[in-house]
């Protein structure tokens, strides 16, 4: 069974003409299928395809699944459609009845297209972090297993902290960085006491609120965020068109600065009583060790 096998089925996600062939379009639904079953892994992704079996918070999972192999497949077939490859080589397609759109017209259709896709995708990963129990396979999903053991497991605990619109493609683009900021800042310091049971409610707090100040201080420089007008940051999102040029914004600067202020107190207010619990072991670090982390290489 397929999430969408015809033009009917996927016209309910997003609107195409009547004509479209679907053995054109299936393929690129495929390649979508595919991507969405490296974030949400195989099983999850094959639990969702017959809807008479789900309940109603499967089925509304199953609808975000749709939306997004629906929108990101056109996306990847637009070029094709415009086109035929045959015995002669490649040729436009036909278009005696209508008039072909503009490239920039192709353009916006696209950045709408993928736009689309991903708040179809951000809005399925909130459903399923926000009830693990009605979705137990998630925890297996390759999102959440290639970092499962960071202190900031999900999008809400992030945002006690530090806004990023809701967008869980951001938070999945900044979990390299916090994964540094939790080994390179937090653990090298409070050593034994990161996994003990002597730190309390209230130390744990300190100590999430400096792993996201000190990732959100590191991701300033790499390029790929920007900052919005309300102050959350937000994943720089490039067309395929599009090339990545950095562009010096003072503000990152300054939020830099800021971020990795707020962050020393908030972790030098937990150690303040970390040193004092018995989990706790001063560690002499010799400065000759180099580092490879997520986000690049420390040379501490």
């Amino acid at each position: 069974m397929k999430y969408i096998s015809s033009t009917l089925e996927l016209n309910k996600f997003v609107q195409t003409e009547a004509d479209l062939d679907f053995y054109r379009i299936e393929p690129y639904l495929v390649r979508a299928e595919r991507e969405l079953k490296k974030v949400i892994g195989t099983a999850l992704f094959e639990k969702f395809k017959d809807s008479e079996t789900l309940n109603d918070y499967e089925k509304e999972a199953r609808n975000y699944i749709c939306g997004f192999i629906a929108t990101k497949g056109i996306s990847l077939s637009l070029n094709t459609l415009n086109v035929k490859v045959g015995n002669i080589g490649v040729r436009r397609q036909n278009t005696s009845n209508s008039d072909k759109a503009e490239w920039y017209e192709s353009k916006d259709l696209n950045r709408d297209l993928i736009r689309m896709s991903n708040e179809e995708l951000n809005d399925l990963l909130v459903l399923l972090d926000s009830y693990p129990d009605k979705f137990p396979l998630w925890t297996e999903s390759p999102y959440r297993e290639k970092y499962a053991d960071l202190i900031i497991q999900t999008l809400e605990e992030f945002e006690e902290y530090f806004s990023l619109n809701g967008s869980y493609t951001t938070f999945q683009a900044i979990k390299p960085f916090l994964k540094d900021a939790q080994i390179l800042k937090i653990q090298s310091v409070i050593n034994e006491c990161f996994n003990s049971n002597d730190l309390t409610k209230e130390l744990k707090k300190n100590i999430n609120a400096a792993a996201v100040n000190y990732a959100i201080a590191s991701i300033c420089d790499s390029g790929i965020f920007k900052l919005e007008n309300n102050g959350a940051i937000m994943k720089i999102e490039l067309m395929p068109w599009e090339k990545l040029e950095t562009v010096s914004d003072v503000r990152l600067e300054r939020l830099k600065l800021a971020r990795t202020e707020l962050a020393d107190f908030y972790l030098n207010s937990a150690m303040d009583e970390i040193v004092k619990l018995p989990c706790y072991v001063k560690r002499e670090v010799d400065g000759s060790s180099i580092l490879f982390m997520d986000s690049g290489l420390y040379l501490p």
